[in-house]
């Protein structure tokens, strides 16, 4: 008991099996008072609980490190800032303009994707990622799979995981994690989550929702039985925004 003692100067932090420990002007990290983590933090985390997702954000003298709940460092470079913001999804900054996204899979192997590409900015949709670029919008997906590029004026959702983009000649395509519409998307329908049924190159189609294929005319859906009176559509108007519609 004595040498725990004489490990370090105060505990500063304690969530559940794991504590922050002061040495000096240093901290460290243990778990059920064995050291991991070595004093060479300049900060307390900041994280409420500790490893809350099997992952935690230290401050060293080089920078922002990720570690993982064995107290190894799972990703090779320093960063600015590192916010952990759940168990499937950290935030890294590597300076004011460039954010990248990781993935964590398996931290306890310190297994995980990182996002080939960086940022300037980003907002977090239910759905998906926007990534934000030179003033231009992409999307990335949870899954840790970029959905578009940051080339497009807008990106919006539309239904479930699918997208409405928008190019800056004002013309639109619905793109989801798989697939993108090949051709303009004027004015469209969702229709009970098998179907979208819109108008492409001024002719009124309907696409499979898994594939992006061009499957049939709306009329030929109509005429199977596809469509519901009394049930609700989604619409795209001119101005982009998704609208729902009775027919």
């Amino acid at each position: 008991m004595k040498k725990q003692q004489n490990l370090y100067d105060e505990k500063v932090k304690v969530t559940g099996p794991y504590s922050v420990a002061r040495k000096g002007n240093l901290y460290g990290i243990l778990s059920r008072n064995i050291l991991i983590y070595p004093f060479r933090l300049r900060s307390i985390p900041k994280t409420e609980q500790l490893f809350f997702y099997e992952v935690c954000s230290v401050e060293t003298e080089e920078g922002c490190k990720l570690i993982n709940s064995n107290g190894k460092v799972i990703l090779p470079k320093v960063y600015q800032e590192i916010d952990v913001q759940n168990e499937s999804l950290v935030i890294l900054k590597e300076d004011e303009k460039a954010y990248r996204f990781y993935f964590p899979e398996i931290p306890t192997l310190g297994e995980g994707k990182i996002s080939s590409d960086f940022y300037d900015d980003f907002q977090l949709e239910d759905k998906f990622i926007r990534t934000i670029r030179n003033g231009l919008q992409g999307a990335y997906s949870y899954n840790g799979r970029e959905i578009v590029p940051p080339a497009y004026v807008s990106v919006k959702p539309f239904k479930d995981d699918i997208l409405l983009v928008t190019k800056g000649n004002n013309k639109k395509f619905l793109v989801s994690e798989n697939w993108i519409t090949s051709s303009e998307i004027a004015f469209g329908f969702y229709d009970e989550g098998d179907v979208i049924i819109g108008y492409i190159n001024d002719k009124r189609r309907t696409i499979d929702p898994h594939t992006g294929i061009t499957i049939s005319s709306w009329r030929e859906k109509r005429d199977e039985g596809r469509t519901d009176g009394n049930k609700h559509r989604f619409c795209i108007g001119k101005d982009g925004e998704v609208e729902a519609v009775t027919p």
